[in-house]
């Protein structure tokens, strides 16, 4: 028995995941907070005025915005991403910028836009990615690692830092797969743009030592919190995202309808799980679906809230502080 318990305590040790502090409680502190407060307090802006905030979108991320060339639009239908994030930051005449990347393009191809925004920035940048942003932005860090000194902190927002199984599930079937490749190549990206996504390339990435010692030099130079979340399955039409979120929560447990928890979590980085949010949740009104003609008899209203103003504030003031 003693010998069991030495082993699982060394198993413990030097081959299990080690995170940094979990930020759950103080972030759901801050957002109830800021949630009751018609304007934030004057010591929020004050800790951010020294900063620019970088909004850097996921895949399929130009569909949702009004300004891209985008083939395919359904801002229409759910409105814009970081829509609510930029009419807080407007209002409050907070120094920001959103990047419009060729989100459907590898993190390679994306890195270069990502590096130009931080170089070009005056002040120092608070980054504020979600979901592939994520990638894309690590990978701009791993071309040119000077571009930390340019950064103050770092959100990633639901990433699939280790892969998804959805990105899987597409790539899996030839009917699948072709359909992808001929969506991606009409939104102008192609393949690549979702293959960076699967669990087989990006666990063969994070392996890599020199990609870990990447992780490294990052928690070591500048502050990051990984934002994770998941959504149960409960009776009805839960979540845009049920049947993706159904699948992988099969495949790999708890998950937001594309990542899985353990996936948007870096080793050694602090991190924050909200439970009831979805992948869609934090940067889109999904609410807005309801004015779509099938799903009138559904209370999407009462299904789907999301304070995402309350959501930034939050994680702003945790990565500034």
């Amino acid at each position: 028995m003693k010998n069991f318990v030495a082993r699982a305590l060394l198993f413990f040790l030097f081959y299990s995941p080690v995170f940094g502090k979990d930020l759950t409680r103080p972030y759901l502190v801050q957002k109830n907070y800021f949630s009751k407060l018609k304007t934030p307090p004057d010591y929020f802006f004050k800790m951010l005025r020294p900063y620019k905030i970088l909004l850097i979108p996921g895949v399929l991320s130009e569909s949702f915005f009004k300004e891209s060339n985008q083939k395919l639009k359904v801002n229409f239908i759910v409105g814009e991403i970081f829509n609510d994030h930029e009419e807080f930051l407007k209002s409050h005449k907070m120094d920001y910028k959103k990047l419009v990347l060729e989100s459907e393009q590898s993190p390679q191809f994306n890195s270069f836009e990502i590096e130009k925004a931080i170089l070009k920035s005056k002040k120092k940048l608070i980054l504020f990615s979600h979901s592939k942003g994520g990638l894309d932005t690590l990978m701009a860090i791993k071309r040119n690692p000077a571009l930390l000194k340019k950064i103050k902190g770092w959100v990633t927002v639901q990433t699939p830092f280790y892969g998804s199984s959805v990105a899987e599930f597409f790539m899996k079937f030839k009917v699948s797969s072709r359909i992808t490749k001929w969506l991606f190549e009409l939104l102008g990206g192609n393949i690549h743009g979702l293959t960076s996504l699967t669990s087989t390339v990006r666990e063969n990435f994070m392996n890599k030592k020199e990609n870990q010692q990447l992780i490294k030099k990052i928690l070591k130079n500048i502050k990051l919190i990984n934002f994770t979340s998941h959504r149960p399955n409960t009776p009805g039409w839960d979540s845009p995202l049920e049947l993706f979120r159904n699948y992988a929560s099969f495949k790999k447990g708890k998950n937001d309808g594309v990542v899985h928890l353990k996936s948007g979590r870096l080793q050694g980085a602090d991190y924050i799980i909200e439970k009831n949010v979805d992948h869609l949740l934090t940067v889109v009104n999904c609410n807005k679906i309801k004015t779509l003609k099938f799903s009138r008899s559904i209370k999407l209203k009462n299904k789907w809230p999301y304070d995402r103003v309350s959501h930034l504030q939050a994680l702003l003031y945790l990565i500034a502080r």
